[in-house]
């Protein structure tokens, strides 16, 4: 089985990635979508870290203070938001480094055998949480091009 630990080096991986995405990613160009329809950049980014902070309830370590700004980055919005609703690219990044802490130190000390809710064990919801995390991380590497910019993963 796979540890806590082994994933908190993940979800950083996850991080690194994204930090890569986000290279010369303005404010104005994070909120552009694509034609017919979709989410933008920052949407997805907001939306990522909405899923984080469900997993570090289900870990055990809320962060609860910040759900209420992330409503408008809930699952099934595709493009049904308002720009104005959304928060700032640089105020998502802060708060992904922060969630990012706390989710390794969960993570790290997390029994990976415990009850995960939906999907299982508490090792599967973290593995499904991954799964989900990678899959927007590649739709915001394609959304790049989207906005104009070269792809930073070769």
């Amino acid at each position: 089985m796979i540890t806590g630990s082994e994933m908190a080096a993940e979800f950083e991986r996850n991080t690194r990635i994204l930090k890569r995405n986000l290279t010369e990613v303005t404010e104005q160009k994070s909120r552009i979508r694509q034609s017919g329809g979709g989410n933008s950049v920052n949407w997805l980014v907001g939306h990522m870290l909405r899923s984080r902070l469900n997993m570090l309830n289900l870990l055990g370590a809320e962060a609860d203070e910040l759900a209420a700004s992330l409503e408008p980055y809930r699952r099934a919005r595709d493009g049904g938001y308002r720009d104005e609703e959304l928060m700032t690219l640089e105020d998502l990044i802060v708060q992904w480094d922060r969630v990012q802490d706390l989710l390794g130190a969960a993570l790290d000390s997390a029994d990976m055998s415990g009850d995960g809710g939906e999907h299982g064990t508490l090792g599967q919801a973290v593995m499904f949480y991954n799964f989900h995390e990678a899959y927007h991380l590649g739709q915001a590497g394609i959304l790049r091009r989207v906005i104009g910019l070269e792809g930073t993963i070769r």
